[in-house]
């Protein structure tokens, strides 16, 4: 397909170099089975980009579809291929993107979890 034109395949990429290749990218697509509620999803929404990623799990509840991201049924190569078309062509708002990431500190996500299971519990 002529890829290496448009796409660099890195192999392993050391953790320390991941987010200069996060901000040389256009999109972040993570098409996944079982990993929902990534926490690459943040370091990747923290560069300004939208995420493309399947509709499992917690995915929803991170990726907002069409605000910092777009959701594609887990299994429908179509369905992602047009997601990250889709990504490409949109004109999306990178601040909001980076603001959301941001607000989803350490902290605030620990006190939400705390609190979901005080309300289990209870």
């Amino acid at each position: 397909l002529d890829l290496t034109k448009h796409v660099l395949f890195t192999g392993e990429v050391p953790h320390s170099k991941v987010n200069e290749f996060l901000c040389a990218s256009d999109v972040f697509a993570l098409s996944t089975r079982f990993e929902g509620w990534a926490n690459v999803f943040f370091e990747a929404m923290a560069c300004g980009l939208p995420v493309i990623t399947t509709d499992i799990c917690g995915n929803a509840e991170v990726v907002r579809n069409g605000e910092n991201g777009l959701l594609a049924p887990f299994g429908d190569k179509e369905a992602l291929s047009n997601a990250i078309d889709n990504a490409l062509m949109t004109n999306w708002n990178r601040e909001a993107i980076i603001n959301y990431a941001k607000s989803r500190t350490w902290d605030q996500v620990a006190d939400e979890v705390y609190e979901q299971f005080c309300m289990i519990l209870s």
